[in-house]
């Protein structure tokens, strides 16, 4: 607990590094937080804009391939902790949330270590700028 502050303000810094690079990558969107919110990023979600399943699963692969591993809501089947509620087998009667289907059908999670550097974020974003050119190219 004593290092929690320290912690926080080294998630922070790499998510302020971090965030306005993916933000800038066609297709792709962090949605902005409030000012005034708190928060420890030890995330970061984004969302894939305006792409077919088939493309999304094209971003995520190509990133994959070059170490950067992005997990991705929108899969058929659930992936670790990226279930949504119609993943949910206990579940008996699914729920009717059109609107978070179609969040949660975009939504990405990117782990942010503490220790990257502003260095590693440039690379981390080159790498997801470089698999969605590739995503594209593809034609898929």
């Amino acid at each position: 607990l004593r290092l929690l502050d320290e912690r926080n303000a080294a998630w922070r810094q790499v998510y302020d590094w971090l965030a306005p690079l993916v933000d800038s990558i066609p297709h792709l969107e962090v949605p902005a937080r409030p000012a005034k919110e708190q928060f420890v990023p030890s995330s970061l979600q984004f969302l894939i804009k305006d792409l077919t399943a088939q493309q999304s699963a094209c971003f995520v692969s190509e990133a994959d391939e070059h170490g950067v591993h992005v997990k991705w809501f929108g899969k058929s089947e659930p992936a670790g902790f990226t279930s949504r509620h119609d993943h949910w087998r206990y579940v008996e009667q699914e729920p009717e949330v059109p609107t978070a289907d179609i969040v949660l059908r975009q939504l990405c999670d990117l782990r942010l270590p503490s220790a990257l550097s502003e260095k590693d974020c440039r690379t981390i974003a080159r790498v997801l700028e470089e698999a969605m050119a590739a995503t594209l190219q593809s034609g898929k």
